[in-house]
């Protein structure tokens, strides 16, 4: 069982899962318009978005380990070639989380503007350690 708003974006999602439980030969039952306790919208509510919070928090998280790595390679190894290439491919996941997040951020965490700087620092990080190993293979 699960309780989403009642929006245009959560019906086609519940009812895109709806249809595959019954194509693998299951049941889905939607309930639109329930009526809940106050008390219980809000706790839901609630719920909701502390979980989002986490999720958000854990990109955070994820940033700072990227951050840090980063430095530990600029400061300690030699660069090799497919060192950008893995780091790019890395930020580039870091940065389709929240929207994956977002799509489920029905109550808004408020969590965004601390991701997208996290994420803008591993930018900047990226681009030096990009312009380090790009001087370090020029034999600069």
């Amino acid at each position: 069982m699960c309780a989403l708003p009642e929006t245009p974006r959560a019906g086609e999602a519940l009812s895109g899962v709806a249809a595959k439980v019954d194509e693998f030969g299951g049941e889905a039952t939607l309930v639109e318009a329930a009526r809940l306790p106050v008390a219980r919208a809000r706790a839901l509510v609630e719920e909701s978005r502390a979980a989002r919070r986490q999720e958000y928090a854990d990109i955070v998280q994820e940033a700072e380990r990227f951050l840090n790595y980063v430095r530990r390679e600029t400061e300690h190894r030699d660069f090799t070639f497919a060192e950008p290439e893995e780091l790019e491919a890395d930020l580039s996941k870091l940065r389709g989380w929240p929207g994956q997040i977002g799509a489920r951020d029905y109550f808004g965490a408020g969590e965004a503007r601390q991701v997208e700087a996290a994420l803008d620092r591993c930018e900047e990080a990226l681009t030096a350690f990009m312009e380090a190993a790009s001087g370090a293979e020029g034999g600069d």
